[in-house]
């Protein structure tokens, strides 16, 4: 049976719920597939690490004339 965005979404699901690994986060990003191979971007942070989002802020918001502790606000 090829894989369609139902059967994808439905692995997703299984794989989230198997995957605990003590001491991390799981983090599933974007799946591509096609009829008989799904590919899922999966990422394990250590439980209260940084993400590369924040860590990168922090790191250049001098550049930008930001504050380190403004990551997550919104600018307008």
């Amino acid at each position: 049976m090829p894989l369609t965005r139902d059967n994808v979404r439905g692995l997703r699901a299984q794989l989230e719920d198997s995957i605990k690994i003590v001491g991390f986060e799981l983090d599933m990003g974007a799946a591509t597939f096609s009829p008989t191979e799904v590919t899922f971007k999966v990422t394990l942070r250590q439980v209260g690490a940084e993400k590369t989002e924040e860590r990168d802020f922090k790191l250049y918001a001098s550049v930008f004339r930001l504050q380190p502790e403004w990551f997550g606000q919104s600018f307008t």
